[in-house]
């Protein structure tokens, strides 16, 4: 094996983990597109390496595609199954979304939820919560605010809302 070989091994060892690695949002969209791009062309040369190549595009893609197909038949199947349909809130699809990275998804259940219960607790701390992690501090404390005048807070519970509401002031100032 010449240096050639094993530089080309070292270099498909780092895409792969480079391609492994968790990415956010808008920025994982175009670094999907901007890796698939050169790797789908080199996988069209008819080399030996062609096929690392469309190893490392099913790799990229195969997430993305097993989520369609699988959620398209699941709609199909079940109808919407992201959103519950008793009187009791459940944040269950939401922290789903939330935890997939679907933040907007994940707001909208959210809300869904709150409208059954508009000072549910879990609600508006898992709301603040996201608007956080999405960089929206001044909406978060919206919803920290909306927890601090519920009257029936645990202690436990207004001391989480109160740290929360001292990291939304932080991440504002």
């Amino acid at each position: 094996m010449d240096w050639l070989q094993l530089a080309f091994i070292a270099a498909m060892m780092c895409v792969f983990y480079a391609l492994g690695r968790a990415i956010k949002s808008r920025f994982d969209r175009w670094f999907r597109l901007t890796i698939s791009l050169p790797l789908l062309l080199l996988a069209m040369q008819p080399t030996f390496v062609a096929p690392f190549f469309i190893a490392a595009l099913a790799y990229l893609w195969a997430g993305r595609i097993a989520r369609l197909l699988a959620g398209s038949v699941t709609s199909f199947i079940y109808g919407h199954g992201s959103q519950s349909a008793g009187h009791i809130p459940n944040y269950k699809y939401a922290r789903e979304k939330a935890l997939d990275g679907e933040h907007e998804e994940a707001i909208k259940l959210c809300r869904w939820e709150l409208d059954k219960q508009p000072d549910n607790y879990e609600g508006l701390i898992l709301l603040a919560t996201i608007y956080m992690e999405t960089q929206r501090p001044n909406l978060a404390l919206e919803q920290v605010e909306l927890i601090l005048r519920t009257p029936h807070l645990g202690d436990r519970q207004e001391q989480e809302a109160l740290r929360a509401k001292a990291e939304c002031l932080n991440a504002l100032h």
